[in-house]
């Protein structure tokens, strides 16, 4: 447990001592933890990032502003509030890339270790790392505890992290005649990981190569072809062609 402070007062009268105790219930040594979570997606793509709290004992209130990288990513809200927090919480943004929370509460809360505060959501533009920082230097960021005194806090960053999207290259057209062949040729850039190829087009076809072969084209492989690939981050990209079939 955490120590705690006790003041005793002692008055002396008429030969008789009465003594009179207050136990100050404040924890001396109480530091909170305000973790943001890490994140990572890709272009285009959301991820969010889990604000999280440790030692949350006895605040009554608190407000906190964080900020990000608005050249990579953008605030879109927040979700999955703590239910405790959800009645009076309080989430702004600006056009500053600046994410403001409040609370109050009623009485004084507390909270088991690594409870959300919220998760808040941020969309990818363009590819980096950007921190999702706490600003706490002149005090933009504090807790109170119920005598409306600031709680010690220890802020960790996080990080969010925008990958490219797959680049898929790919001729929009291909004109063949019927009963010659077709080699299709795609190229692929970009994504994270390993992708994963999927082709569609007329007449029920599929297929998972990156390059068709077509030995000997019919009137009914005429058509849309669309390739989709997706990488190991769920970056989804797709593009389409179109083969036309000359008959003779």
């Amino acid at each position: 447990g955490k120590p705690s402070a006790s003041l005793l007062f002692g008055v002396t009268g008429s030969g008789k001592t009465q003594v009179y105790m207050n136990l100050i219930d404040r924890v001396i040594s109480q530091i909170i933890d305000a973790i943001a979570g890490d994140g990572s997606t890709c272009i285009g793509n959301a991820t969010a990032s889990q604000l999280l709290l440790n030692d949350f004992t006895n605040v009554s209130r608190f407000h906190v502003m964080l900020k990000y990288d608005q050249n990579l990513i953008t605030c879109d809200g927040y979700m999955k509030v703590n239910p405790d927090l959800e009645d009076s919480l309080i989430v702004t943004t600006n056009t500053l890339g600046e994410v403001h929370i409040s609370w109050e509460g009623e009485s004084p809360l507390s909270l088991p270790n690594n409870s959300l505060m919220t998760e808040l959501v941020f969309s990818a533009i363009n590819e980096g790392l950007s921190q999702i920082d706490w600003v706490a230097n002149q005090g933009e960021s504090q807790f109170y505890n119920q005598n409306g005194e600031i709680i010690n806090t220890d802020y960790q960053v996080g990080n969010i992290i925008i990958y490219t999207r797959p680049d898929i290259f790919l001729s929009p057209t291909n004109e063949v005649c019927e009963g010659e062949s077709l080699f299709v040729v795609s190229s692929i850039e970009g994504g994270s990981g390993v992708n994963t190829l999927y082709w569609v087009g007329p007449d029920n076809f599929t297929s998972n190569d990156q390059m068709l072969w077509f030995g000997e084209v019919k009137e009914t492989m005429a058509g849309t072809y669309t390739l989709t690939v997706t990488d190991s981050l769920n970056c989804v990209e797709s593009k389409s062609m179109d083969i036309t079939v000359n008959q003779g």
